[in-house]
């Protein structure tokens, strides 16, 4: 199916109208999942060669194309996903940076903590992702 990816809490899937303009969804959440991700709300999506990465803030899904096969990946606090080549990064707000490379099917979390750091894309050496920390500057206050 083609189409759109879609999710909400604890469900994931795809989306496409058929000719008579009526949306259909296939939903590919299997009947045992994580406790984690059975109310995740799967709003982000990274796509690579190999699949489609669904995300949300207690983690993410990834999903082959070809078999159908899907990889759960715990990461709470995750904020941000994005894809490089065939490796896909959830961005964390507790741990850093996750990174999988779905090619070699291998899970990776930089080591990087909440104030700063960068993640390279393998195959390129390129800057993958730049996080810091920033103080929240004064307002003032307007009676």
């Amino acid at each position: 199916m083609a189409g759109f990816n879609c999710g909400s809490a604890g469900v994931w899937g795809a989306l496409d109208y058929t000719s008579s303009r009526v949306a259909h969804v296939q939903l590919f959440r299997p009947d045992h999942i994580p406790d984690w991700a059975k109310n995740n709300a799967f709003i982000l999506f990274a796509h690579t060669r190999q699949g489609v990465l669904f995300a949300g803030v207690n983690g993410g899904v990834f999903r082959r194309s070809r078999t159908g096969e899907q990889r759960f990946i715990e990461a709470p606090g995750t904020v941000g996903a994005f894809a490089i080549g065939d490796v896909v990064y959830l961005s964390t707000i507790s741990q850093g940076v996750c990174a999988f490379d779905t090619a070699a099917d291998t899970l990776v979390w930089t080591g990087q903590d909440r104030i700063g750091g960068s993640v390279r894309s393998a195959p390129t050496g390129m800057p993958a992702c730049h996080w810091r920390r920033q103080r929240p500057k004064p307002r003032p206050v307007r009676w």
